[in-house]
């Protein structure tokens, strides 16, 4: 849904009620996939190792937030158009979305090693 969101506003005409709207629910919906990694990791990996899942999914959360702005500056000054700019935050909602898709493999796998031992 956030990738669906950033990519309707770069094909819709700029409008500052409807972007702010879909502004909103990409955040919102960010906001609390961010919230469900640590009970996620909590029923994926064995106890010894929530925190470094949990860490690893910090980790990348953070490259995010200090490339985020870097490659945003490069983009605005290579002429993109807000609109373009803010559809291209799209990639990464779509790479997060097919990950996500992985995580009944994780279970299924997860049920493997629990029943192997």
């Amino acid at each position: 849904m956030v990738a669906a969101a950033f990519v309707a506003i770069g094909v819709t005409a700029p409008d500052p009620t409807r972007w702010r709207i879909l502004l909103v629910l990409g955040a919102g919906i960010i906001s609390g996939a961010a919230m469900a990694l640590p009970a996620l990791s909590a029923f994926l990996f064995p106890p010894n190792m929530v925190a470094s899942a949990v860490g690893m999914g910090i980790l990348i959360a953070r490259i995010g937030a200090f490339a985020g702005p870097l490659i945003g500056q490069a983009m605005l000054t290579a002429g993109f158009s807000p609109a373009a700019f803010l559809a291209a935050a799209a990639l990464p909602a779509v790479i997060a979305a097919v990950i996500c898709f992985g995580v009944p493999l994780a279970l299924a796998v997860r049920q493997r090693v629990i029943a192997a031992a």
